[in-house]
């Protein structure tokens, strides 16, 4: 890690590089005036979004960025072990009856579902009433035909192998349509009560912000939390019909446990003696530090999921204690390339490099290598820039992906 100043404001840097694009996001980043002096720190994963980079950890004091949470809160990550052996599956029974009867109970892609699925498979206990983004435009629909779908873009399920040779699955997915409900809702919402107030973030900083104290700012918690415990129970839909699949397959199999983490959210939590609204944009919280009675912290590690790319190695880490980083870490390799400077690679080259290493893919057009092996970083090297992060305890091996 190295720490630069940028006007006034500390920036911790575990990244090896960072477009112009992304400087410039880090740039009006450190203009913020409820800032925490404890500055910013950006994950080995960096690169540029919108309004902040990805991989980018932003403390505010009383304060909230729709921006540094972005358009899919609750976005993360699941993982399952399960006791059957790889060198036991088929191709055959790989592709015919798992992948195959996978793709006829979740939807792959960014489709939904033609009718809804059961209403008690979403987060209980909530008051749609109380939901003013999500509930706009028959949001309740949304709801229930989006469960149980995995999403488009760098969203995924993947079949992996461990080191002892062992089948595990990984989903990537996040709130869906949800998710971006309220991010333009709250985001507009920000950009009106700023200019009413004449705020000092100025609007070409992409960084509209709602203030504590107001209902705004209570409301878009509100929703947030809702699309971080929709993500979730999406997730465990998914896992829970993948788990069928596998019955199928192999009526012996056992399930070992699962993790489950977000990755795009914004908490409240303390640090360095604030209270501070903690953004994690593309980057996950490794743990919990408490304050004991006689002055000394303990740490609480969590298990976290940082995946590579459809052609690397994944890994299960254990969090490390991190001021620096509020307890933070990547939340997968990060992109090395653009979309636009993806689609201009070799797709041959691509599609041989992923049937060389065996594993069954659906790289076919100019548009599927934005995510190809080649569009990211090295997985190894970023676990190796935070090794003060976390500590990885399982590999895993992709053998299989789907992807929309």
């Amino acid at each position: 890690m190295k720490s630069i100043t940028i006007n006034g404001t500390k920036v911790k840097i575990w990244a090896r590089s960072l477009d112009a694009f992304g400087w410039e996001q880090v740039m009006n980043m450190s203009k913020l005036p409820f800032l925490s002096e404890q500055g910013i720190s950006l994950m080995p994963d960096a690169h540029a979004g919108t309004g902040v980079p990805i991989g980018t950890v932003l403390p505010c004091i009383k304060a909230v960025i729709p921006t540094a949470v972005g358009n899919d809160a609750g976005c993360g990550m699941r993982a399952l072990k399960t006791n059957i052996r790889v060198e036991e599956i088929s191709q055959d029974t790989l592709k015919k009856v798992i992948m195959r009867g996978i793709r006829k109970r979740i939807m792959i892609g960014d489709m939904v579902w033609k009718e809804p699925q059961p209403e008690n498979l979403l987060p209980q206990g909530w008051d749609f009433n109380t939901l003013p983004a999500i509930s706009a435009n028959k949001g309740w629909k949304l709801a229930t035909r989006s469960m149980a779908s995995q999403g488009g873009v760098n969203h995924f399920e993947e079949l992996q192998k461990d080191e002892d040779g062992y089948l595990w699955v990984m989903i990537h997915s996040g709130s869906r349509g949800l998710g971006g409900r309220v991010y333009m809702y709250y985001n507009q919402l920000a950009k009106d009560l700023n200019a009413k107030y004449h705020s000092k973030v100025s609007e070409d900083m992409y960084l509209p912000f709602l203030p504590n104290g107001t209902p705004e700012f209570d409301s878009y918690l509100r929703e947030m939390q809702y699309c971080l415990e929709w993500a979730r129970c999406n997730r465990q839909e998914m896992m829970s019909r993948t788990m069928e699949v596998l019955v199928d397959a192999f009526p012996n199999v056992e399930f070992d446990g699962q993790f489950d983490i977000h990755h795009n959210y914004v908490a409240l939590e303390r640090h360095g003696g604030q209270d501070l609204y903690v953004h994690r944009k593309g980057a996950v919280c490794t743990g919990e530090t408490f304050a004991d009675e006689d002055g000394t912290t303990s740490f609480f590690p969590n298990t976290v999921i940082i995946p590579g790319s459809m052609g690397t190695c994944s890994y299960i880490c254990r969090g490390i204690q991190s001021d620096e980083a509020f307890n933070s870490c990547s939340h997968g390799a990060g992109r090395a390339l653009s979309r636009t400077e993806a689609r201009q690679l070799d797709l041959k080259a691509e599609v041989e490099m992923m049937d060389k290493l065996g594993i069954v893919h659906g790289i076919r057009s100019k548009q599927d290598l934005e995510e190809c092996p080649s569009a990211y970083k090295d997985i190894n090297q970023v676990l190796q820039d935070e090794s003060d992060l976390v500590s990885p305890i399982v590999k895993l091996t992709p053998i299989a992906v789907l992807k929309g």
